[in-house]
C-alpha cells in the first residue's frame, strides 16, 4: 500500500474522479509539456533575468514541479484505485456469473435485468468520474494556460527590461570611452601634462639649490607655452639662456616627435632665443651618453641620464659646464672644436665639388677628399657625409616646425571648444605666435606671415568638413 502525503490527497482525489487512462494520459502530458517549458525557459534566460524576477520564475517553477509530481503520484494513486475497483468488480462479476449459473435455470429473466441494472450503474458511475475528470482537467488546462501567458508576459517584460537596461548601460560606456578618449588625446597633445611630478620635483630642487648658492640662476617654468620646452634657467649676471626639457621615461627617443627632435627644435628656435639646453631624464636617453657636450650651431647641449631626483648639484655642475661652454664660443677666445669641424666640413664639401667636376685632377681630388674625411673621422670620430645629411635634416625640420606647431595648436583649441570659429581661432594663434610673425618681417624662412596663417586654418577646417560629407 503507498502512502500520500495529506498534502497530496486532494490532488490525488481530484485525479482518482478520472475514468479514462486517455483523459489520464492527457493530464500527465499537458503537465510535463509545460514544466518541460519552464526548464527550457530558465536554461535560455536564466543568466539574462535580474535576481528579483529569476526568484520568482524558480518559485513558480518550483511549484509547477511539486504539482507534476503531486499528479503523477495521483496518476499512480488511480491506477491502483482502478486495478481495486476492477478487483473489485471481477469479483463481484465472478460471484454474480457463479450465482447465475446457480439461479439460471430457474430465474434467468431476473438474473439478466440484474446484469443489466449493474452494467447501467456501472456505466453511469463512470460517466459521473468522466464528468469530474473533464472539469479537472478543463482547469488544469487553464491553468497551464495562464501560467503560460505570465510566463510569455515576464519574458517579454524581462527582454524590454534588459534591453533598456543594455542600451543605457553602453550609452554610458560610450560616454565615459569618448571622456577617457578624450583625455587621453588631450594628454597625447599637451605632452606638458606628462610627467608632471618629475618636472615639479626638480624644479623645486632647483629653486632650492640656487636660493642656497647665490641666486646666480633663476629657474622660468615655460612648460604651458608651446615650443618653449619646460624650463628656461638664466645665469642672472650674464643673461645667458638654457633650455631644460625634463623626461620621465625608461628611453628618451631619437625619432618620437615630442622627445629628441621637439627639443632640438625648440632650442633653434629664434624666437626662444637659447644659448643652449640639455635634457635631464629618469632613464636614458637614445643615442647620446651620459654627460655628453656636443655645440650645435653656436649652441651648447648636454644630456644627464639616469637622474632620480635629490641630486640637484649633479644639474648644476652640468648648468656650469654648459654656461662656460657658451661664454667661450660668444668671447670668440678659443677657436671650439664645432669651428674646426665646420671648417674641415667646407674644406671637404668644396672638394667633393672639385671632384665631381673635375675629371682631370680626380686621382689628387679623391685622395683629398679621403684625406679630409680621414681627418675628421680620426679627430671628431664622425662620419661627414652623415653629418652633412643630419645637419640638412635638421634645418629642414626647423623651417617646417612652425607650421605643424600651429597645426598642433588648432587641433587643441578645437578640442577645447567645438564651435570655435575661425575668427576667434585666427586671434588666438596671433596672440601665440606673435614672435613668428614678428621675426616674418626680417626673417621669412624662419618667421611666418599671417597669410600663411591664414590658410593653415583654411586648410584644418576644410579637411574636417570634407570627413563630415564622407560619412
Amino acid at each position: 500500500m503507498i502512502k500520500i502525503s495529506k498534502i497530496y490527497i486532494p490532488l490525488v482525489e481530484r485525479l482518482i474522479k478520472l475514468d479514462n487512462y486517455e483523459k489520464i494520459k492527457a493530464v500527465v502530458e499537458i503537465g510535463m509539456l509545460g514544466l518541460d517549458f519552464i526548464e527550457e525557459y530558465n536554461l535560455n534566460n536564466s543568466t539574462k533575468l535580474n535576481p528579483q524576477i529569476r526568484q520568482q520564475i524558480e518559485e513558480m517553477n518550483y511549484k509547477i514541479t511539486n504539482m507534476v509530481e503531486e499528479k503523477a503520484n495521483m496518476k499512480q494513486h488511480y491506477l491502483n484505485e482502478m486495478r481495486e475497483i476492477e478487483e473489485k468488480y471481477k469479483n463481484k462479476l465472478d460471484k454474480l456469473r457463479d450465482e447465475t449459473y446457480e439461479i439460471k435455470k430457474s430465474n434467468i429473466d431476473n438474473l439478466k435485468r440484474e446484469g443489466d441494472r449493474i452494467r447501467k450503474e456501472f456505466f453511469e458511475n463512470l460517466k459521473k468520474i468522466e464528468e469530474s475528470k473533464n472539469v479537472e482537467i478543463s482547469y488544469l488546462k487553464d491553468m497551464i494556460k495562464n501560467n503560460r501567458e505570465v510566463f510569455e508576459n515576464e519574458k517579454t517584460r524581462e527582454l524590454d527590461l534588459l534591453k533598456r537596461e543594455s542600451e543605457k548601460m553602453i550609452e554610458e560606456l560610450k560616454k565615459e570611452n569618448k571622456r577617457f578618449k578624450d583625455k587621453y588625446e588631450r594628454l597625447e597633445i599637451n605632452s606638458v601634462l606628462k610627467g608632471k611630478p618629475y618636472e615639479d620635483a626638480i624644479e623645486q630642487e632647483l629653486k632650492d639649490y640656487f636660493e642656497r648658492n647665490n641666486n646666480i640662476y633663476s629657474i622660468e617654468n615655460c612648460s604651458n607655452k608651446t615650443g618653449k620646452g619646460d624650463y628656461v634657467i638664466t645665469n642672472n649676471y650674464s643673461g645667458i639662456r638654457i633650455m631644460l626639457e625634463a623626461k620621465n621615461m625608461p628611453c628618451v627617443s631619437s625619432t618620437v616627435k615630442e622627445q629628441q627632435p621637439k627639443f632640438y627644435s625648440d632650442l633653434k628656435d629664434k624666437t626662444n632665443n637659447y644659448d643652449g639646453g640639455f635634457i635631464v631624464t629618469m632613464g636614458r636617453v637614445e643615442g647620446k651618453k651620459n654627460y655628453d657636450i656636443e655645440v650645435l650651431d653656436n649652441k651648447v647641449v648636454s644630456f644627464i641620464e639616469n637622474y632620480s631626483l635629490n641630486e640637484p648639484e649633479k644639474i648644476y655642475l652640468i648648468l656650469e659646464v654648459i654656461h662656460g661652454k657658451i661664454m667661450d664660443l660668444k668671447s670668440q677666445k678659443n677657436l671650439s672644436e664645432r669651428q674646426i669641424l665646420e671648417s674641415q666640413v667646407e674644406i671637404y664639401k668644396r672638394a667633393r665639388e672639385s671632384y665631381k667636376k673635375v675629371k682631370v685632377s680626380y686621382d689628387s681630388q679623391s685622395e683629398l677628399l679621403m684625406k679630409i674625411k680621414d681627418n675628421i673621422l680620426e679627430m671628431f670620430k664622425i662620419d661627414v657625409e652623415e653629418y652633412i645629411v643630419d645637419k640638412n635634416k635638421g634645418n629642414k625640420v626647423l623651417s617646417e616646425n612652425i607650421v605643424e606647431k600651429i597645426e598642433d595648436f588648432i587641433n587643441v583649441e578645437r578640442k577645447k571648444n567645438e564651435n570655435i570659429t575661425k575668427i576667434e581661432i585666427t586671434k588666438k594663434i596671433y596672440d601665440e605666435f606673435n614672435d613668428y610673425i614678428e621675426l616674418f618681417k626680417t626673417d621669412r624662412k624662419n618667421g611666418v606671415s599671417k597669410q600663411k596663417i591664414s590658410k593653415i586654418i583654411k586648410k584644418n577646417y576644410e579637411k574636417d568638413q570634407l570627413i563630415i560629407e564622407m560619412s
